[in-house]
């Protein structure tokens, strides 16, 4: 399998260095570059009362911490891997399959569990969604 493009989705967890750390050692070995994506998950963040209140609006730190936690990963990544980052708003599992669509990814590579309060035991819920619908490779990172 040659991979060209590999996406990582990041969410500041430990977890999701450790799923770029990987992802850093597959694009070495491929010559791919990365694409590394921050949803910003806007149910979690805001109320629906909140999101009424500002007509649906994203508030611009909610980007701006995305950013950021791009930014702090970025460092990790050789300067020879070709790398791109995307900061999405949305719900994160079908959030990284549209984003992997759309960026033409050939495998993701993200950590099992991250930051979410409200995940499975054994699994995180949005790497679990994604293991089962992707069209493409996904690696899950403990």
């Amino acid at each position: 399998m040659e991979y060209k493009k590999i996406l990582v989705p990041v969410d500041g967890s430990a977890e999701g260095g450790r799923a770029l750390d990987h992802a850093v050692y597959l694009a070495k070995l491929s010559g791919a570059s990365l694409c590394l994506l921050h949803v910003a998950d806007l149910n979690r963040k805001m109320s629906l009362l909140e999101r009424a209140w500002t007509g649906g609006g994203v508030p611009p730190e909610m980007k701006e911490k995305g950013y950021a936690i791009l930014a702090e990963h970025a460092r990790r990544v050789p300067p020879e891997i070709k790398m791109s980052s995307v900061v999405e708003v949305g719900a994160p599992p079908d959030t990284i399959l549209d984003v992997a669509k759309r960026e033409d990814a050939d495998v993701i590579v993200m950590g099992s569990r991250g930051l979410s309060p409200m995940e499975t035991v054994v699994l995180g819920g949005v790497s679990h969604y994604v293991l089962h619908y992707a069209t493409i490779p996904v690696m899950i990172v403990r």
